[in-house]
């Protein structure tokens, strides 16, 4: 290695060893972006060792899922309801992780509550709902389904020249909406440091992007078809 290049890797060594949490957690972000789960496993990770922040665990447990490694992940999403009880989205996010784990059980239980702390959250009734029906629970699944469709309706989520014409766009297009609505929720909320502000925002148009990448439609498509092959 020659001299400049020296000098490079210090300043790099340096400029990681100086950085907080909150910019190890943007360059985590970044990094899932770009899908180099990781990479974005290991920032998350250290800017975990001085932030307890439930954004972060969230974000290190879709990485994990993403790497395959869903006991891990697991662990990170119930961390992050433990940080943030009275969030539903916290709930409806572990509920997949559960799902996906075969604690179909579990997951009613996340949605339930997830739709209980926000009755107008049209996924988690949808969600809770077909697993429900893949469960036996054809009663309630009726019920939580009709309450999906009306809440979708009423929030104006299919506009009828818009419709999506098949079970797939219509759960890709309830779950842009409900990460969408994220940003309205942090951008609403008054966040007494500027870090965790900032911080929320970037997460959840993060989050719009890495739950749109293919991998994890196909992985999102998978488990809606389940429950209905059920």
């Amino acid at each position: 290695m020659d001299f400049e290049g020296l000098l490079l890797q210090i300043y790099k060594s340096f400029y990681l060893y100086t950085m907080t949490a909150e910019q190890y957690h943007l360059q985590g972000l970044e990094a899932q972006k770009n899908e180099a789960y990781d990479e974005a496993v290991a920032l998350f990770t250290k800017a975990l060792e001085t932030s307890e922040n439930p954004n972060i665990y969230n974000d290190r447990g879709v990485c994990l899922f993403h790497l395959n490694r869903k006991e891990e992940a697991l662990v990170d999403f119930n961390k992050a309801v433990a940080l943030e009880p009275d969030y539903s989205y916290r709930y409806a996010s572990r509920a997949f992780i559960k799902d996906s784990l075969g604690d179909t059980e579990g997951a009613v239980e996340d949605y339930r509550k997830a739709v209980k702390l926000d009755p107008k959250d049209a996924v988690a009734y949808n969600n809770l709902g077909m697993l429900e029906e893949k469960l036996g629970y054809k009663e309630m699944s009726k019920k939580n389904l009709a309450k999906a469709d009306k809440l979708a309706e009423e929030q104006g989520l299919f506009p009828e020249q818009e419709a999506p014409s098949s079970l797939t766009e219509q759960e890709e297009h309830l779950m842009h909406k409900e990460i969408e609505g994220m940003l309205g929720e942090v951008e609403a909320q008054d966040r007494k440091e500027a870090e965790q502000k900032a911080g929320a925002k970037e997460h959840a148009r993060v989050m719009m992007s890495v739950f749109r990448s293919k991998s994890a439609l196909r992985e999102f498509i998978q488990f809606i078809k389940k429950g209905f092959k059920s």
